[in-house]
């Protein structure tokens, strides 16, 4: 992380989980609300966001929750769903499926810089949001 480039804090991270729309309702703005979760809530990579195909997601099981499974940066990584991605998830299912995330990593950090925006933060990075979530998970 830069050393000059504030971190994000916990009301601050809120504010942009916030900015996410709970109920979208084209396939584009369930695919945006979707990616930027991923990002904000779950912790996910920018690259690894963008790089997720239908076969990632895993659905909840008896003994499992529901999850994304992939392979990451430095090994395969499987991360549980909230209810909230979850159901922007089967959203897009019903929608009809078709690509997740079309145009990238830059278009998936489009969407996060844009949410950063309506949330009235500063300049923050995907690097700077996965951290903050995982500052908060680890407070809890």
């Amino acid at each position: 992380m830069n050393p000059n480039q504030p971190h994000l804090t916990t009301d601050e991270l809120a504010r942009l989980q916030a900015a996410i729309s709970p109920n979208p309702s084209t396939p584009e703005a369930i695919r945006e609300a979707l990616a930027v979760r991923l990002m904000a809530v779950e912790g996910m990579r920018s690259g690894d966001v963008a790089a997720l195909t239908w076969d990632a997601f895993r659905p909840e099981d008896e003994e499992e929750p529901a999850a994304v499974e992939f392979r990451g940066k430095a090994a395969r990584e499987t991360v549980p769903l909230s209810a909230g991605t979850l159901q922007l998830v089967e959203a897009l299912r019903a929608q009809g499926g078709g690509p997740l995330f079309e145009g990238g990593r830059g278009r998936v950090l489009d969407w996060l810089y844009e949410h950063t925006e309506r949330a009235g933060l500063p300049d923050v990075s995907g690097h700077e949001v996965r951290a903050a979530v995982r500052r908060a998970d680890r407070a809890r």
